[in-house]
């Protein structure tokens, strides 16, 4: 594969264990510990706090945190919801943070900590929260489903 040319993918010592969203079987995250065990470093692709499929599973940010709280091993992130990925954006848009409007369903890994750096925070309750009643932080507005508002304009 192309991203193999670029970086080695090593198994046996590795310098940095990075993770995204996926199903991990008990066997990954003993090896995963070991790993970080070993002083390997622990990157997340993002901070998710639900991950939706049939079911709502703990996403990749609960997941992170049990590894720190087992290994004592701190992680960055490199997507959402990091400072980093927000400045990038923020200048993407050519808007200061105050002038942007995150819409998501995350409200944890998404739109709390946008709320943080002064932006305004949409949830769409049709994927990780489901109903009002979950909420246990409110962002700015709570719709029902996306689709309604462009449906209104």
């Amino acid at each position: 594969k192309e991203i193999c040319k670029k970086y080695n993918l090593e198994y046996e010592n590795p310098k940095a264990v990075v993770l995204g969203i996926k199903k991990y079987s008990f066997e990954e995250f003993g090896d995963i510990t070991e790993f970080l065990l070993n002083k390997a470093k622990l990157i997340g692709m993002h901070k998710t706090s639900l991950y939706a499929r049939d079911k709502r599973y703990p996403g990749l940010g609960a997941i992170l945190e049990m590894f720190r709280y087992a290994t004592d091993v701190e992680y960055e992130v490199v997507g959402k919801p990091s400072i980093n990925f927000f400045k990038k954006a923020s200048e993407i848009l050519g808007v200061s943070f105050d002038k942007i409007t995150i819409i998501s369903d995350d409200l944890k890994g998404d739109i709390l900590p946008a709320m943080e750096l002064g932006m305004k925070g949409i949830l769409v309750l049709t994927g990780k929260i489901k109903s009002k009643k979950e909420i246990t932080k409110f962002p700015d507005k709570v719709i029902e489903d996306l689709r309604k508002v462009f449906d209104e304009s």
